[in-house]
Order: structure tokens, then sequence, then C-alpha cells
């Protein structure tokens, strides 16, 4: 390549020797494209970087960029990258950057396009030096496409405008007739064939590019408005590059034509610096008494080459669903919705316990409060903790949901796998946030580009309405969830108790070492002699009858008699043991025995959820001897 720098525009781009000597390419002239067709180390590569070469040599960066895509790995365009007129590379080591890149291609054409017709001019040849030139190389354009089958649409534009807007394309591959369409083709009648094998013969210049089978590296036949010839292409070496750095280092460098990537942590600070008037319609607070709209994170629109706030609009969007997998922000991209909710709303976090979680969604559905974002971090765990009750914690979060939206409210919960979650988010979750997932199968599933599955992705980086997403982190933590305890119980002085348990021997040693003043504890042997008065009086102190299921069941005529009378606890036995026992059909709320909660059936009453403190305070005391012997372990 040396002596090509002092070649000037008129000459076009020189790119190696022909029989009549230094042979160019003219893309302004005899353009605009150009498509090279050529087996694995016939020199395409090498090509690419003569041209690069002699169009950096030939114009100052203001007048002339360079945009490198290179689908072998980046190694083409190495030391290229450092010439001023380059504003960037894209590789298939990053598709995420290559998709978006290629994207902000098709935002250029229209930004020429308004510059244009500003100017009141309908081509950039009208008035040289209003734009600057701008040639697109791309090596190994089949693999580019079967990457990204969508940007051949993208790329047939730019093939189809880019004589007018100063953009050009040179297209590299090994068989251009199996992948370069006769929409680009059309715009490409610079063409040359490097060395070909003999069933690929015929693609780009014909039955000519058979001479071609046994040439050397570096042999082309180029085709132009002068005709058809052969060549030897230039080799371009490191010392080259560094003249024609040299030659321009006092001129400026050129300007991407795409934002830059974004960043790996966005505080909510950051979406203030966003111009507002790029969102899509939605403004961030209350229209009325509901929640309109909440700002979570920073979009990124190659398509408009710009970035926006992204928006998450409840009555646009409807409920929202966060996937993915662990570390990836789905609780930090809670709580920024749960920070971000306007001072009229307010955020309520559901708990993880299946006993709380049934209480505070039976409370939403029955009487929903005005304005308020239900948050629920890890639906499918309280789904997957709750067992065969599942669809029953399920149907009180849909009418809890139902409720908040009827009165301006929302409701948002993070998943994790989305094959895992197919029924919850069928018809449930009207939108949803993908953040990074276990593998590019989940990527997919979850309703993100497949091809743009990013493992190294950060927290908070994700998908949101086909756009790339990162979460701004919040300026709070999630709140604590809603409190949801049950109500104590503790027997009445002046009435007796029944106690069905299937730990009939712990929970009397606690009544009994409870000092319960004035308390008879009647133990299984003694409970069948029990008579029981029907309304409910106390001849002598108050007793509490312990038994078991089935020794309750022995004495069935004492419990009957009991039952319109006496509370009933029913503490650490099963559903069937109280319906077998109490005739019970409702649906019983979920209890933990092992957090001291039980079902209490008061007569004339519902069965509900209780806490029964004498037990929760032998549970304590467990604990504190378990831990007082475990030492500093």
């Amino acid at each position: 390549a040396s002596g090509f720098a002092s070649m000037g525009p008129d000459g076009g781009i020189p790119i190696g020797i022909g029989e009549a000597g230094v042979e160019a390419i003219d893309l302004i002239r005899a353009g605009p494209h150009a498509l090279v067709g050529g087996t694995t180390g016939s020199g395409k590569s090498e090509l690419l970087r003569a041209l690069a070469l002699g169009w950096a040599a030939a114009h100052p960066p203001s007048a002339a960029q360079l945009l490198f895509v290179d689908f072998k790995g980046g190694a083409t365009f190495a030391r290229l990258t450092d010439l001023p007129h380059a504003i960037g590379l894209v590789t298939d080591l990053d598709p995420v950057v290559a998709h978006r890149a290629v994207r902000s291609l098709r935002a250029e054409l229209r930004h020429r396009e308004r510059v244009l017709t500003e100017a009141g001019l309908r081509d950039m040849r009208e008035q040289p030096g209003l734009l600057p030139r701008l040639l697109v190389l791309v090596d190994e354009f089949a693999t580019l496409i079967e990457t990204f089958p969508e940007l051949h649409a993208v790329f047939s534009d730019v093939a189809a405008r880019g004589r007018s807007l100063g953009v050009h394309l040179v297209l590299c591959t090994q068989h251009p007739a199996s992948v370069v369409r006769d929409a680009i083709a059309a715009n490409c009648p610079v063409r040359l064939s490097f060395r070909v094998t003999e069933a690929a013969s015929g693609g780009v210049l014909g039955d000519r590019a058979r001479e071609l089978v046994a040439a050397p590296p570096g042999r082309a036949l180029l085709l132009d408005e002068h005709g058809t010839r052969p060549l030897q292409v230039a080799v371009v070496d490191d010392d080259d590059i560094t003249r024609v750095i040299e030659q321009w280092r006092e001129h400026p460098v050129g300007v991407s034509t795409w934002c830059a990537p974004l960043p790996d942590r966005l505080d909510p600070d950051d979406l203030s610096s966003i111009d507002i008037s790029s969102d899509d319609g939605s403004e961030s607070g209350v229209r009325g008494r509901g929640i309109d709209s909440i700002a979570f994170g920073m979009l990124d629109d190659p398509d408009q080459r710009r970035r926006r706030r992204a928006l998450w609009s409840p009555p646009r969007d409807g409920a929202l669903a966060v996937l993915g997998a662990s570390r990836s922000g789905r609780t930090t991209l809670l709580a920024t919705l749960a920070s971000g909710v306007p001072e009229r709303a307010r955020a309520l976090v559901l708990p993880s316990a299946v006993p709380e979680a049934w209480q505070v969604l039976e409370r939403l559905g029955v009487r929903p409060p005005q304005a308020t974002l239900l948050v629920c971090d890890g639906l499918d765990l309280l789904l997957a903790c709750a067992g065969d009750r599942a669809n029953e914690v399920l149907a009180r979060w849909d009418a809890a949901v139902r409720g908040l939206r009827a009165r301006g409210g929302a409701a948002v919960a993070s998943l994790g796998a989305a094959s895992a979650s197919g029924s919850l988010l069928a018809g449930r979750f009207e939108s949803r946030v993908v953040l990074r997932c276990a593998d590019a199968d989940e990527h997919a599933i979850g309703g993100a580009p497949r091809a743009l599955f990013d493992r190294a992705a950060p927290p908070g980086r994700g998908w949101w309405r086909d756009l790339q997403v990162q979460v701004a982190v919040g300026e709070h933590p999630l709140p604590a969830p809603e409190p949801a305890t049950a109500p104590l119980w503790q027997p009445d002085n002046d009435r007796d108790a029944i106690v069905i348990t299937s730990r009939v021997a712990q929970v009397a040693d606690t009544v009994m070492a409870s000092h319960l003043p004035h308390r008879t504890v009647l133990d299984v042997s003694q409970v069948g002699a029990v008579s029981v008065d029907p309304h409910g009086s106390v001849a002598t102190a108050p007793r509490v009858m312990i038994a078991s299921p089935s020794e309750w069941q022995a004495a069935w005529s004492l419990l009957t008699a009991a039952r319109t009378s006496m509370p009933i606890v029913l503490y650490a036995v099963g559903e069937s043991d109280v319906r077998g026992l109490l005739g019970q059909r409702e649906v019983l709320p979920p209890v933990d025995a092992e957090r001291g909660e039980c079902w209490l059936a008061e007569p004339g009453r519902p069965i509900v959820r209780a806490t029964w403190q004498t037990v929760i305070a032998d549970i304590e005391d467990i604990d504190e001897n378990e831990a007082s012997s475990t030492g500093d372990d």
C-alpha cells in the first residue's frame, strides 16, 4: 500500500496493481456500493484493509468516516480503528453492540435526509462537504445476516438510499449469490471476485469467476464502469496505517453514528438528564387519583439514535412481570418501581410467607385501597411454597389485582425462569421486563431476541418493549412487607377451651408450665369423663381439654356438645382433620404451626387463622435453648 496515500479523491480508492498500473475503486462516481466474493484466505479481508486505508488517506476525518463490521472476530481491522476516521468496530464477539450499531444505520439515513431537506437538496453531490461520507466495510456479510436475519432489510434500505445520502457499502462474503438478495445486489455495480471453488463459480462475475479457481491469494477480477480486469490487491502493514494516522493528527476525529452503549450502573439522577420529549406519550406521576406511569430505567433506541426513559404505564401496559436469573437485578427493579410511585400513591410489598400473603391478598380483594402498587418479590416461589394451595393463592392474587386496578393501582411481580412460569404469565401479566436469564432458551421464551442473549450482562440490564434497558438503582431498598400477623389467642378465664393437636404431650406440658391462674389442664385419659354445660358455664376452674384428632374422634359426643359453647383450637393438624372433626367445607386460611399459628373456631363464627401466645413462648424458649447450646457456632 506504500505510495497510495498521495492519491486524491478524483482517482478513487487505490486497492492494488493491475495491467495498466495502480487500480482504484471510485464508489462516489461508479458505486455507490461494492460486492466482494471469494473463498476463505483468498484476500477479501486484505481488500477491505486497503479500501479503508485508501479512503482515510484521500479524505480528512471531517469529510469521510469509516465503520467496520467484522463477523470473523475483529482481527481484520486491527490497528485501522486507530484512524481518526473510524467511528466504530462491530464484531460478532458482542452481538448486542453489533445489532444496535447496524440498526443505527437506518437512523443515520433519516438524519442525513433531514439535513438535505433543510438545505433544500436532493443529493449530497449538490453540496460537497455538507455531511461526511460514510464507508461501511462488512467482512463475512453472510454470517451477519444468518445471525440477524432482520438486518437484511436495514442493508437493503442503505443500499437503496445510500447514493444520494453519502453512505457506501462494501460487502464481503464467500457466496454472495446465495446470501445477497437482489434488492442489495442491484445497487452494487462495483464487483470483485477472488479465488472461488468450482461449485461456487458464477456468483459475482458469472462464468469469468472460473478464471480464479487456482489464483493466488490477493488475485481478483474487478468489474466497474470501465469493464472487467484482473488485479493484485495491495497488502497493508502497520507502517502504512501509522503514516495516515500522522497525516491527520491535527484534524478532529469522526463522530459516532450511534449513542454510546448503556452504562453498567444507572442512578435515578441519570434519568433526569434524558430529554423527556423522547418518551412515548406517558408522563410520570398521578393523573386523577391513580398511578399513571413510573420511570425505572434508560432505554437504548438505536432506530432513533437516542436514549429514552423506560416508563411503565399501568393503564397502558397492565400488570408487569420481571423475569430473570439469580442476581440479575429483579429485586433492584422492584425497589426502583416502589421508590418511584407518586406522592399520592403508595407501594405495598407482599409478604413471602404463605399465611401472611394469603391474609394480605384476601384483604386487598375485599377492600382494595386507592392508588396502591402491589409488589411481590418472587411470586413463583410463593406459589411453590403454597403447594396444594397454589391455585387458591393465585385466585386471591388475581382478585386483589383486579380490585387495585379498578381503583387506580397496579401490580408487579418478579418471577424466575420463563419456562417454568408460563401459566403465570399467560393472560395475567400484560407486559414484562426480561433481565439476564440462565441461557439463550430462557431469554427467548421470556420474549427477548434470542440472538442477543448476553450471559455477561450486568445486573439490571434487560429488555423492555423490544428495546434494551438498564434499570436504575433506586434511592431506597425494597420496603418491608406488609405486616399480616395473626391475632393472638389465649384461653378465657371464664370459659373452657378445646385443643385438637398432634402434639398432645408438648402442648399439655406447655400449658401447665405457663402457670395460668385457676386453670385445669385435662390430658388424654381425662377427656372422655368430661361433662359439658350446654350454656358454656364453668362450675369450677376453667378447663383446657387437649387430645389428638383420633382421640377427639372417639369422644365425638363431647366434641359435638362443646362446639356450641367453647372455642376450639386446632394446632399442628391437617386440613383433613379439621374437615372431618368440624365438618368444615369452606377454604381454610393457611397457618404455620412452627410459628405458633393455629386455626381458631369460635362458636357460630368461621374458622380463622390465629396465633397461640403460649405455644409461641414455648417455641421461642426452645429456640433460645438450642442457640445457647451451640455456642459461637
